[in-house]
């Protein structure tokens, strides 16, 4: 399949057809809106831009407004119950191309997109991946669009080696009022740890025990900087709105937490749940080879 014109001026293909499919950076201090530009031009971009960090108590999430295919704009939204002003947050983003891919050190992934309203109080979104994942991977997913301007993010549930199910989630005074329709992108990578453009990276899944209380994650390597840290809720034991918070990001672990608004009600009690993770640390572009999965017999 030929390359289009964007794929050859800034995808950047190398003999060995390894090839520029993203980028990842940090923002330090994200206030209410703010636009990053990218290092690259891309054909159909995909952000992962969680999670907060937990300066501000407020429930909050980092919600994508603006995905152009060389930048992306960001705001901390909070539930419409709160005033929406909230402390500064640090946060990273990864950026990556959608299609199927494979590390230098053959580790596979898929990125992907799909539009949805599907809501957890309604009939789930089915994800079939592509890919021939050997175990269950580490799966990431985050909304891309701005069509419904309330508190809207992603949950995940029913995970295995072929594929997922995902659905969108209002603050819990909302979850069955519906929504408009959202592109919902995702991220599937091969749990283990390794280098990444000589950026060390790790995935993983936590097991189900993380709740509101804050839960520290020990990575399997100690990292010479502090990662960038990026985590989905991935199972659906809690049916109340639920997000993610981190602090404590070290070089070994970080400690992260189940964070619930009071919209509704004002208990935050959250039962246990699996949370999948990616760390990378450092900053930069990021290349990969085009992974063409097996075809079926």
């Amino acid at each position: 399949m030929a390359l289009s014109t964007a794929q050859e001026q800034n995808l950047l293909e190398t003999p060995d057809q390894t090839q520029h499919i993203g980028e990842i950076g940090e923002i330090s201090n994200l206030d209410q809106t703010q636009t990053i530009h990218l290092n690259n031009t891309y054909d159909n971009p995909v952000v992962f831009a969680l999670t907060l960090s937990s300066n501000g108590i407020d429930p909050a999430i980092a919600r994508i407004t603006d995905l152009q295919d060389d930048s992306f704009t960001l705001k901390i939204q909070e539930p419409r119950y709160k005033d929406q002003w909230h402390t500064k947050e640090s946060i990273s983003y990864l950026v990556l191309e959608a299609g199927s891919w494979e590390l230098d050190d053959g580790t596979i992934l898929e990125v992907g997109t799909v539009d949805t309203n599907s809501i957890t109080m309604g009939e789930w979104e089915s994800i079939d991946f592509q890919n021939d994942f050997q175990q269950m991977p580490a799966i990431l997913s985050q909304v891309q669009t701005y069509n419904g301007k309330q508190l809207t993010r992603t949950r995940q549930m029913s995970a295995n080696a072929d594929g997922f199910e995902v659905a969108l989630e209002e603050e819990e005074a909302l979850l069955n009022t519906g929504h408009e329709t959202e592109t919902v992108g995702w991220l599937a990578i091969e749990p283990g740890s390794g280098d990444w453009n000589g950026l060390d990276y790790e995935a993983g899944h936590t097991g189900m025990n993380v709740d509101h209380t804050w839960s520290e994650i020990e990575f399997d390597q100690s990292f010479e900087r502090e990662p960038g840290f990026f985590a989905s809720i991935s199972s659906y034991a809690g049916q109340d709105s639920a997000g993610l918070r981190y602090h404590n990001l070290g070089t070994s672990d970080v400690q992260i937490k189940i964070e619930e608004d009071q919209s509704l009600d004002r208990e935050t009690l959250h039962n246990l749940e699996m949370v999948d993770f990616l760390a990378i640390a450092g900053s930069g572009n990021l290349t990969a080879s085009a992974y063409e999965p097996m075809s079926d017999f």
